[in-house]
Formats: C-alpha cells, sequence, structure tokens
C-alpha cells in the first residue's frame, strides 16, 4: 500500500501540532520536529513525500534545512512557511538548489489554505505514483 509521507519542521511546538493534525486529516502519515538536531534522523527515517519547513528557527534555520535536503537530493514537495520576508528568498534559495518549492505560505496560515495545498500535493503524488484517479476526476 502507498502512503504519503509528510515531514513538518516547526520550533513553536503548539504550531507544529496543528501543521501534524492538518496533515494527518489531509491523508499524510506526519511527523514532527521541533529540534534542529532531530531534523537529519527523522528525515532519514520516514524519508519524506512533502514537507513543511519554517524559515526563521533558532539554531538551525531553514536555510540550513534547505541546504541539507539539497545535499540528500530531496525529491519532496515543499512548503515554506514564514512570517517574515526571508519567505521568498527561502523559496529562490530552493529553486535554485533544485528542491520542489511547490507553496510559500505566511504565518499565521489559514487552517484551510494549508489543507487544500496539503491535499494538491497528495493528489501529485498519487498521479506521479501512478494510481488511479477516481471517477469523479476522469475526463472522458
Amino acid at each position: 500500500m502507498y502512503e504519503e509521507r509528510l515531514l513538518a519542521i516547526e520550533d513553536d511546538e503548539p504550531i507544529a501540532a496543528l501543521i501534524g493534525k492538518v496533515a494527518t486529516e489531509a491523508g499524510f502519515a506526519t511527523a514532527t520536529v521541533s529540534k534542529p538536531q532531530d531534523i537529519e534522523t527523522h528525515y532519514q527515517l520516514i524519508r519524506p513525500h512533502a514537507i513543511i519547513l519554517d524559515i526563521l528557527m533558532p539554531e538551525l534555520d531553514g536555510f540550513d534545512v534547505l541546504e541539507f535536503l539539497h545535499k540528500q537530493q530531496s525529491k519532496a514537495r515543499i512548503i515554506i512557511l514564514s512570517g517574515s520576508h526571508y519567505r521568498d528568498m527561502a523559496e529562490r534559495i530552493g529553486e535554485a538548489y533544485g528542491l520542489q518549492i511547490v507553496a510559500s505560505l505566511p504565518k499565521p496560515f489559514r487552517v484551510q489554505q494549508l489543507r487544500v495545498t496539503l491535499q494538491e500535493i497528495r493528489y501529485s503524488l498519487q498521479v506521479d505514483a501512478g494510481m488511479p484517479l477516481p471517477s469523479s476526476l476522469k475526463v472522458s
């Protein structure tokens, strides 16, 4: 059975919990990381199909994580999440690294916007995996 996996990297634990809840409801097997020293271990363990990445975090920021993902040759779809003007810069750097930046959401984010973005990612992952489309989405 195919299961889409998501890694949420967010230092604010209540926000990380909310992201995890929304991602799980969207159908992802979800892991959240709030401590920088846990990022590499969780990434290697679950090999995520999708990543939600906060940019401004203490100790290890999102730019460092983008570099790590580049070195891992990650194919995960990435959602940049930040309340700062660094969001656009992170998106450009991620794309320059060859990463799949699929969305950039402001903080605070709207739960519905995150939910829709995750559903779109999950759908694209299923299409890429060759899973059959639901009959309601087939073109005749």
